[in-house]
């Protein structure tokens, strides 16, 4: 993992990864992605039998028996090997645990089995929360925001080339479905997956050296094609938004005129194309013409029959995080999710401006962050207890820490320059 990218800046430092938050957090993304799709009843199972290659069949029925072992003992390592027993997580993270504690308690008194799920969620992201923290304590903010930005880097490349390998092989698609389903049960859950790995990969692949530039960007090129083959309209949506957000900070001013021009055209010619119904065949990948307005509608109705409270279930459609959310568990939970979104949105901000050795890190995670909420208003990922999405969601808010003075890792890399071959990987900082 050293010695990976060399930046474009005139000068360079280095920072430092933390290997046991690196395997925590990679393996519980991991394990989020190859989840085995029982959880989705006899369907789920019967479309991973139909559309998983044997390897990938095997790799997700075992995910829990390789991924949770790596997960619990990255913990223990943070815990028991030279470390300040000091936590001090990003208040965003804790406004998220805070709204999953909130709709375990709702859900409960509604007497809905979906309390107990939620409650699952909520320790899982109250332990990302609170390690992180620990880390930040331990080694700093630049290594824990630039540690987090790795974790998508090879979780990119590990997802991309598991549905790579799946669709060359001529599996991942259901009888005569046009749409890729690969590694999961249904195509909007892989879209998003590979929507976080297209803005992962797209990003790193303008910092890396230009040799290691072309690999990464041929794997972004897969993953963009791999998108197209989803049929997934929600991760064009998270790709595009993420991609122009995290790329801002690293292009010029003319880029930016150029990249912003592309952008408005490409969204112009979806709209102007009926929502990209892009041909005649009933079986055309794109062709579904608008499948959101019912959903919205019925969200919104539910919203006006409860607002304060909401149902404390979830039932009907699930096309919208925002509304789905606010139709559940009450406006409450709708103030809390807006409150940690923009909570770290605002201080990714801050720190990128105000921190140049990491701010290509931090470019990245606000990307990411503003990808997944923009594709959330299609889709209700972030209402999840355990998918790739929210768990992407809660890293980013993890690693979203105030903007006051210089941490201790960027202190002790800022005045310093190193030749490309040294120990470590190396991060910008040329200026904001």
């Amino acid at each position: 993992m050293r010695r990976i990218f060399k930046s474009a800046g005139t000068a360079t430092a280095y920072v430092d990864e933390d290997l046991s938050l690196f395997a925590a957090l990679l393996s519980l993304l991991l394990l989020a992605a190859l989840k085995n799709d029982s959880s989705l009843g006899e369907v789920g199972d019967l479309v991973t039998q139909m559309v998983s290659h044997p390897f990938v069949a095997l790799l997700k029925s075992k995910s829990i028996y390789i991924f949770a072992p790596v997960f619990a003992l990255s913990i223990a390592a943070m815990v028991f090997f030279k470390s300040r027993l000091t936590v001090k997580p990003a208040m965003p993270s804790l406004l998220f645990c805070a709204l999953l504690l909130y709709a375990t308690i709702r859900a409960a008194i509604g007497g809905s089995d979906l309390g107990s799920k939620v409650f699952q969620g909520l320790l899982i992201m109250t332990l990302v929360a609170v390690f992180t923290g620990l880390r930040r304590v331990n080694r700093g903010d630049a290594t824990v925001s630039h540690t987090i930005a790795l974790v998508f880097f090879w979780f990119s490349i590990i997802i991309v080339a598991l549905n790579l390998f799946t669709y060359l092989s001529g599996y991942g698609y259901v009888g005569i479905n046009a749409r890729f389903f690969g590694t999961t049960a249904h195509p909007n859950f892989i879209g998003a997956q590979l929507a976080i790995a297209a803005i992962s990969l797209t990003h790193f692949s303008i910092r890396a050296s230009f040799g290691k530039a072309i690999a990464i960007c041929l794997l972004a090129v897969a993953s963009l094609w791999l998108i197209y083959c989803t049929g997934s309209r929600t991760a064009i949506v998270i790709a595009v938004t993420g991609i122009y957000v995290a790329s801002w900070a690293k292009l010029s001013a003319r880029a930016k005129v150029g990249l912003t021009a592309v952008v408005l055209l490409g969204i112009i010619v979806a709209v102007l194309s009926g929502g990209f119904q892009l041909g005649d065949d009933e079986m055309s990948v794109y062709d579904r013409g608008n499948t959101r307005d019912a959903a919205w509608s019925y969200l919104v109705d539910a919203i006006v029959e409860n607002p304060m409270w909401g149902r404390g279930y979830f039932e009907g459609f699930s096309e919208d995080s925002w509304l789905r959310g606010w139709s559940t568990f009450g406006v409450l939970y709708f103030v809390l999710m807006v409150s940690a979104i923009l909570s770290g949105a605002w201080r990714l901000t801050a720190r990128r401006q105000s921190h140049p050795v990491h701010r290509m890190n931090l470019s990245l995670l606000l990307g990411l962050l503003c990808g997944l909420c923009a594709g959330a208003v299609f889709e209700g990922y972030l209402c999840d207890t355990f998918s790739v999405p929210v768990l992407s969601v809660v890293f980013v808010l993890a690693a979203a820490s105030p903007a006051k003075g210089r941490s201790k890792a960027t202190r002790q890399v800022s005045s310093k320059t190193h030749l490309v071959s040294g120990p470590t990987v190396v991060a910008d900082i040329s200026g904001p």
